[in-house]
């Protein structure tokens, strides 16, 4: 091992844990049956509707993770990039054999998906630690490497493109822990939550109920 490597375990290894934020239950997911199929879908929009109070981020820095004052997060911003989101959506879904749009072989064409997923992204609670970030503004050092936890609530709805009105609706929590650095900082911490959240969506028997029909059609 090069000691480049050695030194950035032993430094990801040092400080104080970092507290946990709040564990939701993790559900498992259900898998379409062999036999049957869902209609196409696509996820939609992905849109903030946090209130002040539920988007607090407890900051930690130093290689010792001293505490930072509370800062509030942005109620207007989502802490991830709709290619996280799209990657996550189909790391999700496409393995419990669910049908999602494909990416067009041309600009000028699209699959035209029967369902879009919306989400309301409610709460987002975080405590993490930068250790390689000497200032609590965290504009000195590496803020993209971090360990700690993300927690979200996400409002779910699947939207009939056909029937044009939401068919199903459900409000899951998600969160993710990382207690050694993970690289991409607050982001790969955020976009974990929000897939854990998406998978506990997986779980619900009307979620699936609302898209999968049988191969003969509905």
């Amino acid at each position: 091992m090069k000691l480049g490597q050695i030194v950035l375990l032993a430094l990801s290894l040092v400080g104080c844990a970092v507290p946990p934020v709040q564990r939701p239950a993790i559900l498992v997911p259900l898998a379409v049956p062999v036999g049957t199929e869902t209609g196409v879908l696509a996820l939609g929009p992905v849109v903030p509707k946090m209130q002040q109070a539920d988007s607090i981020a407890n900051v930690q820095y130093g290689w010792w993770c001293k505490e930072a004052p509370p800062r509030q997060l942005a109620t207007d911003v989502l802490p991830f990039s709709r290619l996280n989101l799209v990657r996550s959506f189909t790391g999700v879904l496409e393995p419990l054999r669910y049908r999602l749009q494909k990416a067009p072989e041309s600009v000028f064409t699209e699959e035209q998906p029967d369902y879009t997923l919306g989400a309301s992204v409610l709460k987002v609670h975080s405590n993490v630690c930068f250790p390689f970030v000497g200032h609590p503004s965290l504009k000195v050092g590496d803020p993209t490497v971090a360990k700690g936890s993300v927690f979200v609530e996400v409002k779910w709805e699947v939207f009939s493109n056909t029937e044009r009105r939401v068919v199903f609706s459900a409000t899951t929590q998600g969160a993710f822990e990382a207690q050694e650095t993970v690289a991409g900082g607050f982001d790969t911490l955020a976009i974990n939550a929000f897939g854990a959240s998406l998978r506990n969506l997986a779980a619900d028997e009307g979620f699936r109920s609302a898209l999968v029909r049988s191969s003969s059609g509905r």
